[in-house]
């Protein structure tokens, strides 16, 4: 038996499509005029912010890719995989607030932006894992026996 997709995690990838092309776009052909914009120090020819960028746009097109599919199976993968990857980017943005929020010399346009990603991260790790629940709970159950 196929099970499709529900309606609200096809959504939750496009909206993750969306997103990530955004910033992705921003932080990879945009780098320097982005960080500019935020007050955020570019620091040539290290560019996290155009690695983070890339990053992004893999993952875009991963979720676009998943947008169009129908079924669960083919989309698991990479719901476990945008789990971990939000996993990842909540702790560090969250321990990035921790450590570097009472630090004065960082600008407060660069806090705002990382609060933004924190939130947008959180979101969308809440999503894939209610989503990724919510679809092995209505795994089918094999009723075959074994007689012996």
């Amino acid at each position: 038996m196929v099970k499709k997709i529900l309606k609200g995690l096809k959504w939750t990838f496009l909206v993750n499509f969306i997103v990530f092309v955004v910033f992705g776009v921003l932080l990879f052909f945009l780098v320097e005029d982005y960080m500019e914009w935020f007050s955020i120090p570019f620091l040539a020819p290290v560019g996290y912010g155009g690695l983070f960028g890339g990053a992004l746009l893999g993952y875009a097109s991963a979720s676009f890719i998943a947008w169009q599919e129908t079924e669960w199976e083919k989309v698991k993968i990479l719901v476990i995989m945008e789990i971990v990857w939000h996993m990842l980017g909540v702790y560090t943005f969250f321990w990035w607030n921790i450590f570097c929020w009472p630090n004065i010399s960082i600008l407060l346009h660069a806090k705002i932006m990382n609060l933004i990603y924190l939130i947008l991260f959180s979101g969308f790790l809440a999503a894939f894992i209610t989503f990724y629940i919510k679809h092995e709970k209505e795994q089918p159950h094999n009723k075959s026996f074994l007689v012996g």
